[in-house]
């Protein structure tokens, strides 16, 4: 797509806002999201050069040799290290740290089959009739169905089976074996699963929980062929570790001197905001909420303590309401998921924008615009990309009404709803001590107290100022009425 564009298609200074989307969709699918092709192609060519000359082997790597699910990490992005040279310090960063859990994982695979082959070696079932003596051989004495039990397997339904640990039926019964594979469980037992011994779902056949062991009844050398097919995976796990780290090593090369890009949705850090931080929100595709700005696509914020922080979400308080939800931060709280890009560190966005903007100047990185939208989920609810790149270059930034004020008074903090709110609770019944609501309230201090953001600009000062009141006297209320039950 990138490289079927025509000359006139590259500019974009000369055009005035379209006045409907189809001309302006149009224009998006047109230019692909990528221009100046000879730039991209000496850039590329270089690359190519680079890898050559430090690694021959890299420039076989493709993604998936590399990564453990690139069809997300790099969602998106043609399966080409140049257009991974693009991406900038922070993404290659992250790219490395995927590549690395991914050679741990092989890692990992390759000693627990060693410790198979080394189990497995030189034995038939009567070795394992005499190992299985050092573990439990029980009588399951009640079996039946549960009603939650969708695919309506049987499973033990006596109490000794529910108590008994896993691990200690081994080499006797599968349900509570320490070498099941996969499956369906409960408690502490599988009730179908595979012999990972055997080779689990790949080849060994479906057990039920109470499937007496299949090593019993296996000859010497059925036990040794197993032995010889650890041994081929294993190599094979080897050969797969080696390409990672020769991806590594490349990664590493690309990431020597790249500038500081905005991250691609799939790879934000789950700790990406941070409270204080000032970040652009997009609201130029609100449909709900009865938003109450008309005259803007983007406004500015600041990112607050609010649901999930830190574990994947962020929360944001505007200047000024934007909604008519009132009781959410006084119309002017908000929230998303990392995955989705309606709010932007303002960094992010003045470089998106900028680059977008900038096209026909030397230099532009207008390409990592097409590569940091194509990385965008297609199928994101409410998000059109067309509209998104059209309010990127011409959307405005709403300003507050004339006669707008910050509340200043205190946030209200007088029933138990109230402290959730402020605690982000679902439940505070489910609080059964002081320590624990002291504890909770403290993971929230210690982002939004404003020793934590002394050097934070006024409007972020107020907020951790305000919204600290609001905490201690959300967790004191809710100790007081601790106390009263007592």
């Amino acid at each position: 797509m990138y490289d079927k564009l025509k000359p006139e298609q590259m500019g974009l200074s000369h055009l005035q806002k379209p006045s409907n989307h189809r001309s302006w969709k149009s224009i998006v699918i047109a230019k692909g999201g990528c221009s100046m092709k000879s730039r991209k192609q000496k850039a590329e060519s270089r690359i190519q050069y680079e890898l050559v000359k430090t690694n021959t082997l890299a420039v076989q790597l493709t993604f998936k040799d590399v990564f453990s699910y690139p069809e997300y990490t790099l969602r998106g992005i043609r399966d080409n290290w140049g257009d991974v040279a693009n991406l900038g310090s922070k993404n290659i960063a992250a790219l490395i740290s995927d590549a690395r859990n991914n050679e741990q994982s092989i890692t990992s695979g390759i000693v627990a089959r060693k410790k198979q082959q080394d189990l497995l070696r030189g034995k038939s079932g009567d070795d394992f009739k005499e190992m299985a003596k050092d573990f439990q051989n029980p009588a399951i004495t009640e079996i039946g169905v549960l009603d939650d039990n969708w695919s309506r397997d049987l499973e033990p339904l006596d109490a000794a089976s529910k108590a008994r640990e896993s691990g200690t039926t081994t080499f006797n019964m599968c349900g509570w074996c320490k070498h099941t594979g996969g499956g369906s469980c409960r408690h502490y037992y599988h009730i179908t699963t595979t012999c990972d011994l055997l080779g689990g779902y790949q080849s060994s056949p479906e057990t039920h929980f109470n499937t007496p062991c299949l090593l019993q009844s296996k000859t010497a050398d059925e036990i040794a062929d197993q032995v010889k097919r650890i041994e081929s995976e294993v190599a094979d796990l080897l050969a797969k570790r080696e390409k990672v780290r020769e991806g590594i090593k490349l990664l590493q090369h690309l990431k020597k001197g790249a500038p500081e890009k905005p991250y691609l949705m799939s790879l934000r850090p789950h700790d990406h905001f941070n409270v204080g931080d000032d970040v652009m929100v997009y609201i130029g595709q609100w449909a709900s909420n009865e938003p109450l700005v008309q005259d803007g696509d983007w406004v500015s914020a600041i990112v607050v303590f609010g649901y999930r922080h830190h574990e994947g979400c962020v929360s944001y308080q505007t200047l000024f309401p934007i909604h008519t939800n009132m009781s959410f931060l006084e119309g002017r709280g908000g929230g998303a998921g990392m995955s989705r890009p309606e709010v932007l560190l303002r960094s992010e966005f003045n470089y998106l924008q900028e680059a977008f903007q900038s096209e026909e100047k030397e230099g532009s990185d207008f390409h990592f615009v097409g590569m940091w939208l194509s990385n965008v989920d297609s199928d994101l609810k409410g998000f059109d990309k067309a509209d998104f790149l059209r309010d990127l270059h011409f959307g405005k930034v709403a300003s507050p009404p004339a006669d707008w004020q910050p509340p200043t008074d205190e946030i209200e903090v007088k029933s138990v709803k109230d402290a959730e709110t402020v605690l982000q609770m679902l439940n505070s019944s489910l609080f059964k001590t002081e320590k624990e609501i002291r504890d909770w309230a403290n993971m929230q201090l210690r982002h939004v107290h404003p020793d934590c953001l002394s050097d934070a600009n006024e409007n972020v000062k107020s907020y951790a100022a305000r919204q600290t009141r609001a905490v201690y006297a959300a967790r004191d209320l809710l100790i007081q009425r601790l106390r009263d039950k007592k």
